[in-house]
């Protein structure tokens, strides 16, 4: 089961919304948008042939161009969020019990997230995440804890920042693994938070309706009962 609901952010979460709009930036794509516009400028040069140092001119230029475009295009639409939600001051809180999840293994049995069975036929996506207290170990502390009984998950609506996610019931072992045929999945095509009805003990026939391109295929967790058992003894 699950449920959603709206309140006021919290001063620590108003602050933490105000600091991403402060650093947000879109460096990487900044990066694309210099190789594809520097790219154009040399294509531009051999079709108006001219000195070297002209063609060093337009290619940069052309670079610089691409990478000031691709990165206010990212950075607008972030801000444009952030403001909103600043303004509305309210988060959602996703409130989630569940007692079944599948383990999803990307490339290299990395781990890529979990389907978690929420009621009703419906299943929710949890990606991985990362504590800032855990150090090196944010990975495993995510999956010491994770998947569990009951969870809360508190983000911003309009940017979709994620402010606090909360394992508040006991450990439950996967019922089973999926392994992923490409690391741009699940991300790709699913968001964080993300329902939709697929029952779980048909969760591979789904993803391979919505898929027919990919195969998914069992990991090496066979389908058993649950196993519960207390983290904080491992």
């Amino acid at each position: 089961m699950w449920s959603v609901e709206y309140r006021e952010l919290k001063p620590e979460e108003r602050e933490e919304l105000r600091k991403l709009l402060g650093k947000c930036s879109g460096s990487k794509r900044g990066a694309l948008g210099f190789l594809l516009g520097a790219l154009a400028g040399l294509a531009l040069f051999r079709l108006v042939p001219a000195n070297m140092g002209m063609m060093l001119v337009v290619t940069l230029a052309g670079g610089f161009l691409g990478a000031w475009s691709l990165r206010a295009r990212v950075d607008i639409a972030l801000h444009k969020a952030l403001r909103r939600d600043l303004r509305h001051g309210k988060v959602q809180v996703f409130h989630v019990a569940s007692r079944h999840a599948v383990r999803l293994n990307g490339p290299g049995d990395v781990l890529a997230g979990y389907f978690v069975e929420i009621g009703d036929g419906q299943v929710m996506f949890v990606e991985p995440r990362e504590w800032d207290d855990a150090g090196e170990d944010a990975g495993p502390e995510f999956e010491r804890l994770f998947p569990c009984r009951r969870f809360s998950l508190v983000r911003a609506p309009l940017s979709n920042v994620d402010l606090d996610f909360v394992c508040e019931g006991a450990y439950v072992d996967p019922v089973r693994e999926i392994d992923l045929p490409s690391s741009n999945l699940p991300q790709g095509w699913v968001k964080d938070g993300e329902t939709f009805p697929a029952p779980l003990d048909t969760l591979e026939r789904e993803l391979e309706r919505l898929h027919p391109d990919c195969s998914f295929r069992p990991g090496p967790a066979a389908v058993g009962e649950l196993v519960e058992h207390d983290p904080l003894r491992a």
